[in-house]
């Protein structure tokens, strides 16, 4: 799925820059004794968090505040019971610990947005070499954020409400010919009277995306080691529209313009995992992956209008729409490091996998007659990626 253009290799190489360095260390090269107990969000004492000489696992609602031990204190100084000995205290600060109650992140996270394919518009002749295409269309990463408020409901369950938007791109490209030889996809790049030997070819295209969900996660009790994981079930919310503006001017006054636009709105539920891999007290790599399927209202509305040499103007509006089951696949790889108590500095890269969309680009007819008369098409077989780094806080309670 991924894109053949350079921005998914930018994607491949900021994931593996997050994950390589992590690999090469792990946070059990520093234990005292035992197996490292798996709390991203709750820093034990040096001496519970490596021994065995500690609880269960504690779980979201454990109070870090109420001295860690307590009542059985005695015991770890005097070393019995298999616990430390007296110079690893059992009674120590806490400094950071899972949220208890309600929590909030907010990631700036620009995107970038990359097309699987490049769609073919202007040649020069009928066989000759592309002249446009929607390659030549240049995306920038735009800004925008992912806010997430969640509540932890009981020891392991979480609920979480997450809003993930707004995005817009936006760009144009164009080719001239001093000799008027540009065919263009009108015409399937045929040389048709009115359509071929174009003296300039324009496209712009203006894509938006954005999404809401809500989900439940599930923490598993998994056994002590470096790895907190818990399951992810959820519903979500996707809007995925764009629109085209394609112009072609021959010799005099013939002209041919062509506006599509589709719309993507998908509704669906998701379920996915998230990993958390302690690296030390305060460091920990989150991977979050989600997978969707949704019910898609894909639509795509046409408006071609054409100015013959006699500067007659004709339009010809069309338009169709379909369900259809769309898919998408939600990653994520953040570093996370936990300045405060309360507040965890976040870093990594994301992106999000959709197919079986109606793009804008797919969707020119290239058959001129049926693009008169229709009855109009519908292709919601696109593929598409956005995906971009990833900053941000998250604040617990």
């Amino acid at each position: 799925m991924l894109a053949s253009r350079p921005q998914a290799l930018r994607l491949i190489v900021a994931l593996a820059a997050i994950v390589l360095p992590l690999v090469m260390s792990s946070a059990a090269v520093a234990q005292y004794e035992g197996r490292p107990v798996a709390q991203p969000y709750f820093d034990f004492p040096n001496w519970a968090r490596w021994s065995n000489c500690r609880p269960h696992p504690l779980i979201w609602q454990f109070d870090p505040f109420v001295p860690y031990a307590q009542g059985d204190c005695q015991s770890c100084l005097d070393g019995s019971q298999g616990c430390p000995p007296p110079s690893n205290s059992c009674v120590e600060n806490f400094v950071a610990h899972r949220p208890n109650g309600i929590y909030a992140i907010a990631d700036f996270a620009p995107l970038t947005y990359d097309p699987n394919h490049n769609v073919e518009i202007a040649r020069i002749g009928a066989a000759g070499a592309t002249a446009l295409s929607t390659g030549d269309i240049g995306y920038e990463f735009d800004a925008g954020a992912r806010t997430t408020i969640g509540y932890t409901y009981s020891p392991c369950l979480r609920i979480e409400g997450t809003y993930f938007g707004s995005y817009s791109w936006d760009d144009t490209a164009a080719i001239r010919s001093a000799v008027g030889d540009l065919n263009t996809i009108l015409s399937n790049f045929a040389d048709a009277p009115g359509l071929d030997d174009n003296d300039l070819v324009s496209l712009g295209q203006f894509a938006t995306f954005n999404s809401q969900e809500v989900n439940l996660r599930y923490w598993i009790d998994v056994p002590p080691g470096p790895f907190d994981v818990s399951l992810t079930l959820g519903a979500r919310h996707v809007v995925a529209r764009e629109r085209l503006a394609f112009r072609s001017e021959s010799t005099g006054t013939i002209a041919n313009d062509l506006n599509v636009a589709t719309d993507n709105d998908m509704w669906g539920g998701q379920i996915g995992f998230q990993i958390a891999w302690l690296q030390s007290s305060h460091v920990w790599l989150e991977f979050d992956a989600k997978g969707a399927m949704f019910n898609n209202n894909a639509s795509q509305t046409s408006l071609y209008t054409n100015t013959d040499a006699g500067n007659v103007v004709t339009v010809f509006p069309t338009a169709r729409e379909q369900q259809r089951t769309s898919w998408m696949g939600d990653i994520a790889a953040v570093y996370n490091i936990q300045f405060r108590p309360g507040l965890v500095l976040r870093l990594g890269y994301q992106a999000v996998f959709l197919n079986g969309i109606a793009l804008s680009a797919d969707n020119i007819q290239r058959d001129n007659t049926i693009l008169r008369a229709g009855p109009a098409q519908l292709d919601d077989r696109g593929e598409v990626v956005y995906h971009g780094p990833v900053i941000g806080l998250m604040w617990n309670r």
